[in-house]
């Protein structure tokens, strides 16, 4: 009894903590902060700990096909949001030592709560990861039309396109300038613009900026001669595109509110009829 008890309640404390949970605690939470070197205790006990995750991936999770999958998206993941790749197996053998040794010791307790934080850290880095990242494209996608319209200007002004591009990135600061930048500086070390382009393009994953570079391509190729109107043209095309994509988004905002609430509605039911059921059970 008093484990059906305990399932219940580690229910209930799923369901709140699933509903409430803000974002920005788990931005704290996992987030890999720079450490000081006069604070020699904390850094030598992060590099422990990540030696031993890196050890436990090596020698067991490496051997499996689903977690070498895994790794290579957790290493994508964190070069997308500016942190070395190669913590990928530290991470990942850390976050998975810990599930089990938490699973373990849910199973060793009976304690069902012990279960399901297991069950969210197997998830939880790799999610906020994503999250970071979508909030960035969505940064970096407010700065692209600004981007091109600025572009199209220094062109129509006699600039040619990637003196037009540098002019339109100085002085500001954004990933999104960055990628741009690192593209310029391998067109001016002989890389050809397609390529160093696609590359930037592939990178970002923002659509916007995929048309930009692609109208930016073919002005470089064939001549600068009509870009700043076909920019014109792309940028109100974009900004419809845009609009839609807002439209679309506020439309599906609702149904996302469903998911809390159904979670609050579950927690309710788990701590009202829980000890009700359990009464219920005794009595017949």
């Amino acid at each position: 009894m008093v484990i059906w008890y305990s399932v219940l309640f580690g229910v209930s404390i799923f369901f709140i903590s699933a509903a409430f949970i803000p974002e920005f605690i788990l931005e704290k939470r996992f987030m890999i902060r720079n450490v000081h070197r006069s604070d020699h205790a904390l850094k030598d006990m992060l590099l422990l700990i990540g030696t031993v995750g890196a050890f436990f991936y090596d020698v067991i999770l490496s051997k499996l096909n689903i977690f070498q999958k895994n790794q290579y998206e957790l290493m994508n993941l964190l070069e997308k949001n500016g942190y070395p790749s190669v913590w990928s197996k530290s991470i990942l053998g850390t976050q998975w030592l810990l599930v089990i040794l938490l699973f373990g010791l849910g199973l060793y307790l009976f304690q069902p709560i012990l279960m399901m934080i297991s069950f969210v850290l197997s998830m939880s880095v790799k999610q906020h990861l994503k999250r970071k990242w979508k909030k960035q494209q969505s940064l970096m996608g407010k700065h692209v039309l600004s981007l091109a319209e600025l572009t199209a200007i220094g062109v129509s002004a006699g600039l040619s396109p990637i003196e037009a591009l540098q002019k339109a990135i100085d002085g500001r600061d954004n990933h999104l300038f960055e990628e741009v930048q690192l593209a310029i500086h391998k067109i001016r070390m002989g890389s050809s613009a397609d390529r160093a382009f696609m590359e930037c393009s592939k990178r970002i994953e923002i659509q916007e900026m995929h048309a930009f570079l692609d109208q930016l391509i073919q002005a470089i190729e064939t001549g600068a001669g009509g870009f700043s109107e076909s920019v014109v043209e792309l940028v109100k095309y974009l900004r419809e595109l845009r609009q839609a994509r807002i439209e679309e988004i506020a439309g599906q905002t609702e149904a996302k509110l469903l998911l809390p609430l159904m979670l609050i509605f579950g927690s309710i039911l788990s701590f009202l009829l829980g000890p009700l059921t359990l009464t219920f059970t005794d009595v017949f």
